[in-house]
């Protein structure tokens, strides 16, 4: 998942912050909105942090490495099941 900004309004004039997750299907990648945040410059001013849109994107960054790192560790594990199988000589009497 990532935070992402799009331009809207009349003029496309206004930023809007929005969480979106990636994934694909078959060979094309989509995107499914998962969180709107609404519009940046009013996210800043209630939230009283210039830098929201950072603290956000660092957020979310994080979360995503993590479940990247569970993903991975657990992906290894089932190699190592795999492939400690593999290697046990079977009982063929």
């Amino acid at each position: 998942m990532h935070v992402e900004t799009y331009s809207g309004g009349k003029d496309k004039k206004i930023t809007y912050v929005r969480l979106v997750r990636s994934f694909r299907e078959g060979k094309k990648v989509r995107k499914e909105i998962v969180q709107v945040f609404g519009r940046l410059d009013e996210l800043q001013k209630s939230t009283n942090d210039p830098d929201i849109l950072d603290h956000l994107k660092a957020k979310y960054a994080e979360q995503s490495s993590a479940r990247k790192a569970q993903k991975q560790s657990e992906l290894a594990t089932k190699l190592q099941g795999v492939l400690s199988a593999a290697d046990t000589p079977a009982n063929t009497e």
